[in-house]
């Protein structure tokens, strides 16, 4: 089987990924937490405003600055273009209207990484065109040049995890680069993609809703 469509990334998008990325993962949970305290503080003795304002500030700076990450990400100039993505059963293709296969690092969503978050044998959170640390390993020509200059798919067996919003279908490549699947985008595809996913990928790597 084999699948392929375009996807138009854009500040919103991204806003809906780093967004889920950072509310389940244990910095996003920890700090929700903690600003909820400081609030419940205030609930009990009303005369401790500092509390109030405290809670507020940690409950609304991460929303915001999530926000104003995703919208200096869309400036990125690989996202004023569409990806054009190709499911295969070797793996995901990524490419670009100028024919050239994009790096992982520089296609996909990139979302803060989490120290608190066990890593397992990773979106930004890349959106492919991915978001931020690299921790793919870059594709080379070798001077057996034909053969190793043909695009590659990034294999199934390499993808973190595959989960889902409202809005989109993310397919993490490492613990926080992935790529952004919009529902809207994919139109008559969405299912297409949802169940060449879940085909491919172990199921307690794929946690989508349709």
């Amino acid at each position: 089987m084999k699948l392929e469509f375009d996807v138009k990334v854009d500040a919103g998008m991204l806003y809906d990924f780093l967004l889920r990325h950072t509310y389940t993962s244990a910095q996003g949970l920890i700090g929700t937490c903690v600003g909820a305290l400081f609030i419940v503080g205030f609930a009990m003795q009303p005369d401790r405003y500092a509390a109030l304002v405290v809670g507020l500030i940690i409950l609304i700076y991460l929303p915001i600055s999530l926000s104003l990450k995703a919208k200096a990400q869309a400036l990125n100039p690989v996202f004023r273009r569409p990806i054009h993505y190709t499911m295969t059963e070797e793996g995901v293709m990524v490419s670009q209207e100028t024919g050239e296969t994009e790096e992982t690092e520089e296609t996909s969503a990139e979302a803060e990484d989490d120290p608190t978050e066990p890593a397992e044998a990773e979106e930004t959170a890349e959106v492919e065109t991915s978001a931020e640390p690299e921790d793919d390993p870059e594709e080379f020509a070798g001077d057996e040049a034909q053969e190793d200059a043909t695009p590659k798919p990034f294999p199934w067996d390499a993808m973190y995890k595959a989960v889902s919003t409202k809005n989109s279908i993310i397919l993490y490549t490492t613990r926080v680069n992935a790529c952004i699947f919009p529902r809207k985008q994919l139109g008559g595809h969405t299912t297409d993609v949802i169940k060449m996913i879940a085909t491919h990928m172990p199921p307690k790597k794929v946690k989508i809703r349709y």
